[in-house]
């Protein structure tokens, strides 16, 4: 059961941050703020 808990929130977690970095890098596209090394451009 806990496993399955951990699991669920990590799926969701994962999701989350996907989904905030693809927010982030669509806004700094928007603005033209060059993106540091870490991101890479698609």
């Amino acid at each position: 059961l806990i496993e399955g808990l951990v699991a669920g929130v990590m799926a969701r977690n994962k999701e989350a941050v996907k989904l905030a970095t693809v927010l982030t890098e669509s806004v700094m596209s928007y603005l033209h703020i060059p993106v540091g090394s870490k991101l890479t451009k698609k």
